[in-house]
């Protein structure tokens, strides 16, 4: 289902790495929707509006195959697809313009915020940890105890943390117990 824009603002927001479908109604200037029927257009994502064209993020063109649907031109509806590789490395605020080519003539018809939000569940699998005892200076911790060998008395102690104070929970000879 596509999102359309904002005409008020036409901030657009997504999430890095997904599918994305933006529908920009296009209006004559009395507010009708307008036939856009043998028009092509551009969509451009930069970091800045100033930004030249050879360091754009990505774009899109018509026809559909190259990301802007125009099969609902003769309605003034055009829809920008975009893929999860266009976003997929991108996070954060960026510009965007949309373009229309119509009788040898160039209409901004949108321009704004594209907003990428970053992604939190990726690809892959959690990582592994390698041991269950991790060492530190002085000290072992094993699940959700620390054990500290007093060397004195040649005891380990073992620590846990209850209610956010690390208390000793008890003495041995060997860990752990």
């Amino acid at each position: 289902m596509p999102s359309t824009a904002d005409p008020s603002t036409f901030q657009l927001g997504m999430n890095a790495g997904n599918d994305a479908t933006f529908r920009f109604p296009i209006k004559d200037a009395a507010g009708a929707a307008a036939n856009v029927t043998g028009a092509s257009f551009k969509f451009t994502v930069k970091t800045a509006f100033e930004d030249a064209i050879a360091s754009a993020k990505f774009q899109k063109q018509s026809p559909a195959g190259s990301g802007i649907d125009t099969t609902q031109a003769a309605t003034g509806l055009i829809d920008v697809l975009i893929a999860p590789g266009d976003t997929d490395t991108l996070a954060g605020n960026y510009a965007y313009d949309l373009e229309m080519m119509l009788s040898g003539k160039t209409y901004t018809v949108a321009l704004g915020a594209f907003v990428v939000r970053r992604r939190i569940s990726t690809s892959g699998s959690l990582p592994v940890p390698t041991s269950a005892l991790v060492p530190f200076p002085g000290a072992i911790s094993v699940a959700d105890a620390l054990y500290l060998y007093d060397t004195p008395e040649a005891l380990w102690h073992k620590y846990k943390n209850v209610n956010g104070v690390l208390t000793d929970v008890g003495q041995a000879a060997n860990i752990p117990f």
